[in-house]
């Protein structure tokens, strides 16, 4: 029995699929690699603040930041 042989959209389609899911994965694989083996990526520190500041006393940040904005009289 003599194979039927595919028509040429068919496998126009089917390499504009394996091309849109190679593409798909590539940036998928690069975009997890600049979120965590770059050197930015690895100098980050941990993104929870380990030690609270003291009842009424500002954390570093905040004081920056108040300072920045005109201090406490604005």
């Amino acid at each position: 029995m003599a194979r039927k042989r595919r028509s040429t959209p068919v496998r126009v389609v089917a390499a504009f699929l394996v091309f849109l899911v190679t593409l798909l994965a590539s940036y998928a694989l690069w975009t997890v690699y600049e979120n965590t083996l770059t050197p930015a990526a690895l100098d980050q520190g941990s993104p929870m603040n380990t030690k609270p500041s003291p009842r009424g006393e500002l954390s570093l940040t905040a004081a920056r930041a108040l300072k920045a904005y005109g201090g406490q009289a604005a």
